[in-house]
């Protein structure tokens, strides 16, 4: 399925999708801000885990990943980020 865009900006407009519940939070956050640092996306998926969530950010890559595979290629989009350092993530159609 090809993903829906806005004919004004050209941009994404990702559809509703229910996933548990930290996936669920990854996507809104990425839904809602059109690039995130991971230090931003981390900061905003765990603010209220009174042990401020895992230690390492490699663990939302490993989400991410889950995500674009299970939920988010049949909608033909994925999460993806620019990599290196500073990178941000984003919506973007999926690329095969």
């Amino acid at each position: 399925m090809a993903p829906r865009i806005c004919s004004c900006c050209g941009q994404i407009i990702p559809p509703a999708i229910r996933m548990p519940e930290v996936k669920q939070r990854i996507y809104d956050v990425v839904r809602k801000s059109h690039d995130i640092t991971r230090r931003d996306l981390m900061n905003a998926v765990y603010h209220d885990r009174p042990d401020g969530g895992p230690l390492w950010d490699n663990v939302l890559a490993v989400h991410i990943k889950q995500m674009n595979e299970r939920w988010l290629r049949p909608h033909g989009i994925q999460i993806k980020g620019t990599g290196g350092p500073g990178s941000t993530y984003s919506i973007q159609p999926y690329a095969t």
